[in-house]
C-alpha cells in the first residue's frame, strides 16, 4: 500500500499533549486521526473500525506499546 493511500491512523499515547500534537500534525497532512489514551482503548477502537496504521507510544502503564503491537499483529496481521 502506497503512503498516500494510508488515510486512517490510530494514535495511542498515555499523554494527552502528545496525542494532540501528533493528531494536529497528521490531520494537517490530510490523514484521518483517532486518538486512544491506552492500549485497552486502542484495542476497543480497533475492534469497532478499521485503521490503516497504528502509531503507539512504547512506554505506557498497564499494557505497553510492544505488548499492544503483539496483540495487534495476532488479531490484525494485515495492519501496517
Amino acid at each position: 500500500m502506497a503512503a498516500n493511500q494510508l488515510k486512517k491512523i490510530l494514535v495511542v499515547d498515555d499523554e494527552e499533549n502528545i496525542r494532540h500534537m501528533l493528531a494536529t500534525v497528521l490531520r494537517s497532512e490530510g490523514y484521518e486521526v483517532t486518538r486512544a489514551a491506552s492500549a485497552e482503548e486502542a484495542e476497543e477502537l480497533l475492534a469497532a473500525q478499521p485503521f490503516d496504521v497504528v502509531l503507539s507510544d512504547i512506554r505506557m502503564p498497564r499494557v505497553d506499546g510492544l505488548e499492544l503491537l503483539d496483540r495487534i499483529q495476532q488479531k490484525y496481521p494485515d495492519l501496517v
